[in-house]
């Protein structure tokens, strides 16, 4: 249930922001940068589709921006299709419950023992993008 009030809440979502055709890589970049502002993503879960013409978009900005944090796929789970962020956003809160990353989700770094900020950046078909920020609460 969604609510304004924490009560036994796990996790809070950060308003998520979308992003139509951008121009080209540096503006996939801006669109992240400015999104998070002063927030440090703990985790990074990707929307890479296994497409390579549509996930190299998403391979530059992990390797240009999250260097070094663990970097988390789940459309090898969940399929390809215009609502896929919405299981990100459910395994987002259940690694932020557990504290755990498992193997067959990792796809980039070591799994993370703790954390408390997840950034769930989503591509589909390359023109749409989309990103969240999940937080511990």
């Amino acid at each position: 249930m969604l609510s304004s009030e924490k009560g036994n809440a796990v996790a809070e979502l950060q308003v998520p922001a979308t992003l139509y055709k951008p121009a080209d890589q540096a503006a996939i970049g801006t669109f992240v940068q400015t999104y998070l502002g002063d927030a440090t993503p703990d985790v990074i879960i990707t929307g890479r589709s296994g497409d390579a013409a549509n996930d190299a978009a998403l391979n530059a900005l992990e390797d240009e921006l999250f260097a070094g944090k663990p970097v988390v796929g789940f459309k090898h789970l969940s399929g390809e299709f215009p609502t896929a962020s919405a299981f990100a956003m459910w395994m987002a809160v259940q690694l932020l419950r557990t504290q755990q990353i498992p193997e067959v989700v990792l796809l980039k770094g070591a799994a993370a023992t703790s954390f408390k900020n997840i950034l769930i950046v989503n591509q589909y078909r390359g023109t749409h993008y989309s990103a969240m920020l999940v937080k511990a609460c």
